[in-house]
């Protein structure tokens, strides 16, 4: 599904970190593929630029388990085949390259979804998200942000459920820097070649997956709001370009609390916080 860049291009040996970034894994459902027709293809405004085009209507989105809760609006992806709701959706992504190592792009997604079989109503999904690639030498700086809006998420008629989030947004920005130290060529050239390269990489990403600040129906703020902040900073060798090693730190902070609704005290308590940091350690090729 065209929405964002990095659900095109999510294998592990195409990205440098490890983990995905958090837009693209809470508020993009990435991976996020649906049965669909449409068309794509590529214009050339000059000799330097193109524009790179797609859009399709797919079966769309549905939540057969209840409301779209602050987890995200992952567990809401379409089924491939039927066509859940009986409405099909459109997505579609254009991308503008003035030249080579430039990249601006724009995506959406619009379409119905259903609650579920006890909730009354349906609803109406949209996401629009913009991406960017930045290349000059060795550097790279590349990110993506994402807004999804999702009207009736009032989960009515689905128990265990609450008021569901109408808002979301996350984003991220990605730093690299690609190198080869030619010493390492000169003192192992089996293993070190022109093929080779070093990537040093720093991320910084948000999400928020109630924007809106939702209130329970008497005033009071609810509880399972998830505002995240992850920085990760990593370094991984590609011997060849399809294999990789990576190895990343990750620093997590969760301003409000993870799961579930809790008492307005109870907010920020460490049980119900994602807070800390840790080491991630990653092999991925091709084959």
């Amino acid at each position: 599904m065209p929405v964002g860049k990095f659900n095109l291009l999510h294998d592990s040996p195409l990205n440098d970190l490890v983990d995905r970034p958090m837009v693209s894994r809470i508020i993009i459902p990435s991976t996020w593929f649906e049965a669909g027709a449409g068309i794509y293809g590529t214009l050339y405004p000059s000799s330097l630029s193109k524009i790179d085009y797609e859009v399709y209507a797919v079966n769309g989105m549905s939540q057969t388990a209840g409301a779209i809760t602050d987890l995200g609006v992952r567990s809401a992806r379409g089924s491939v085949s039927r066509d859940r709701d009986d409405s099909k959706a459109v997505v579609g992504r254009i991308a503008f390259s003035p030249m080579l190592g430039i990249e601006i792009a724009g995506s959406g997604f619009h379409g119905q979804y259903k609650p579920s079989a006890s909730a009354i109503g349906s609803g109406i999904i949209d996401m629009f998200a913009v991406d960017w690639t930045l290349q000059r030498g060795p550097f790279e700086l590349i990110g993506e942000a994402a807004w999804t809006r999702i009207s009736n998420n009032n989960a009515t008629g689905v128990a265990g459920n609450g008021i569901g989030p109408a808002g979301m947004f996350g984003y991220y920005i990605q730093g690299n820097y690609h190198f080869m130290p030619e010493i390492l060529k000169r003192l192992a050239p089996t293993h070190f070649s022109d093929a080779s390269t070093f990537t040093a990489t720093v991320r910084w990403e948000q999400v928020d997956t109630d924007t809106d600040n939702r209130t329970n129906g008497e005033g009071n703020t609810l509880g399972n709001r998830r505002e995240l902040d992850r920085l990760t900073v990593g370094l991984n060798f590609r011997p060849i370009e399809d294999m990789v090693f990576k190895v990343n730190w990750q620093y997590n902070t969760q301003n409000d609390n993870a799961r579930g609704l809790v008492p307005a005290g109870d907010l920020g308590t460490s049980s119900s916080r994602m807070d800390g940091d840790g080491f991630l350690f990653q092999a991925a090729t091709y084959f």
